[in-house]
Parts: structure tokens; C-alpha cells; sequence
């Protein structure tokens, strides 16, 4: 079973990414940031925005995607902007 996880370099992400790793799951991730050294837990961990150009990047098919990308921060117009843009993108 292959499975994606959007914002693969935060904290949920990266503890999902650790729990799901093995057996006969394959663990791939797409995320923008890479400030910490989560993508050990990964197949293949691509660096980029979550749009159809960096998806079509995955040779792979997912049967499961989980969206944890998003932002932290509360009350800023701006970040909910980029979060509805990411899911939009997604689907």
C-alpha cells in the first residue's frame, strides 16, 4: 500500500509518517519547508508547494492521502488563504 502525506515536514505529519513506516506500507511525502530531519521516515520526500506540477512529480499511485498541510498560525487571513488553496489543489 502506498500512501501520501501533504505537509510531510511538520510535527502531526511527521509523527504519522513514523507510526505508518514498515510492513507493507510505503510512506511518501510532499511538504514546503524542511527545517527539521523528519524525511528519514519517508520513500521519497519531494520539497515544493502542494499543486498538480509538483504532485505529477510522484511516478507512484497513493491509496491513501492524508492533508496535514496547513499552518499553525491562528487568526491570519493570509495563511487561511494558502490552506483553502492546498486542499483546492489536492482534490
Amino acid at each position: 500500500m502506498n500512501i501520501l502525506i501533504t505537509g510531510s515536514n511538520g510535527f502531526i505529519a511527521s509523527k504519522f509518517a513514523e507510526f505508518a513506516k514498515g510492513g507493507e506500507i510505503n510512506v511518501f511525502g510532499i511538504g514546503r519547508k524542511r527545517k527539521n530531519n523528519y524525511s528519514k521516515d519517508y520513500i521519497k520526500n519531494i520539497k515544493g508547494s502542494l499543486n498538480y506540477n509538483t504532485l505529477k512529480r510522484f511516478k507512484e499511485k497513493f491509496d491513501y492521502i492524508y492533508h496535514c498541510a496547513g499552518s499553525g498560525v491562528v487568526n491570519n487571513k493570509k495563511k487561511d488563504a494558502i490552506n483553502i488553496s492546498s486542499s483546492e489543489n489536492l482534490l
